[in-house]
């Protein structure tokens, strides 16, 4: 980063252009595709603009990914936004960032799980956090079939 600038002042920068991103949804569609090429999906996007201490949170290169493309789509001037926080090698740096997906890893077997209570012979109870639960289906390990997996209803019948 350069002289002068912290993350700090690219969070209130941010934090500025939310009002007018919240105006105009299209352009929130157009920011998620640019920054899907980064793999940050607009479900990110939306939780940054919603939760400050999210912003506060996320990692430098996601805020000067977001803070150029809302620069880009509300800029008042046409300067270079990105040449006045990098210089060019943090810049090729930035263009080459992917941003990790809490499902990349692969879990095999044997897993072993923490916390577990034992209720009963032969039955167990664990809180699973939703990350673990997408790394078991990501590898393979889980399925579900919404067509068998799903809540049972109560019907009533008409004959007596």
């Amino acid at each position: 980063m350069k002289v002068g600038k912290t993350k700090e002042l690219l969070i209130e920068q941010i934090k500025a252009k939310i009002p007018l991103l919240v105006q105009h949804n299209g352009i929130l569609d157009e920011i998620a595709i640019q920054l899907n090429k980064y793999n940050i999906s607009i479900g990110n996007i939306i939780e940054l603009i919603n939760d400050s201490d999210k912003l506060i949170e996320a990692q430098l290169q996601e805020l000067l990914l977001l803070g150029e493309q809302l620069h880009l789509k509300f800029a008042d001037s046409d300067q270079d936004w990105i040449n006045e926080w990098l210089n060019p090698s943090e810049i090729k740096e930035l263009r080459m960032y992917i941003k990790e997906s809490p499902y990349e890893e692969i879990i095999t077997l044997p897993y072993t799980f923490e916390n577990v209570l034992k209720t009963g012979h032969n039955e167990y109870a664990a809180i699973i956090p939703n990350s673990i639960i997408g790394k078991l289906w990501m590898s393979g390990i889980t399925m579900y079939n919404p067509n068998i997996q799903r809540q049972a209803k109560r019907r009533e019948s008409k004959t007596k």
